[in-house]
């Protein structure tokens, strides 16, 4: 992952521009409407507060939004670290393992392991050559 520079204007007006949008969508308009309690009257104004804020940042003084960058970055690193270990084991436990212990069950794994084989090696139908190597295919 590549983080901004200090110096860069534009990217971090942009981390300012996108996260005064996200803010009041996610805190003012989705969680309220998830949980149960969205209605005007009970609207909260921090997120609004927070955006209006990180907009005339934005606007005024982008560099000054470095270090909220840097602390945003972080903690989606460290979640970005979360998720992928979380998501990955779901998906093992919950999808391939099961599929595994059903394919075995049912001896349709397409690899059938027989003990008493001499062995897995398949001679070769013709002795390669110096020529096999140059094209191979």
């Amino acid at each position: 992952m590549q983080l901004l520079l200090k110096t860069d204007r534009s990217g971090l007006r942009t981390f300012g521009w996108q996260m005064a949008i996200a803010l009041p969508l996610v805190f003012s308009l989705l969680l309220p409407w998830l949980f149960g309690y969205f209605s005007v009257a009970t609207l909260p104004l921090w997120p609004l507060v927070l955006s209006a804020m990180l907009l005339i940042m934005a606007w005024c003084w982008p560099t000054g939004l470095y270090y909220p960058y840097r602390g945003w970055m972080a903690f989606a690193a460290v979640m970005a670290w979360i998720n992928t270990r979380l998501l990955l084991g779901l998906g093992f436990y919950v999808m391939l393992l099961p599929l595994g212990l059903v394919l075995r069950l049912f001896s349709k794994l397409q690899y059938q392991h027989k003990p008493t084989g001499d062995s897995y090696w398949l001679a070769p139908d013709k002795v390669p050559t110096a020529k096999d190597l140059e094209d191979p295919f």
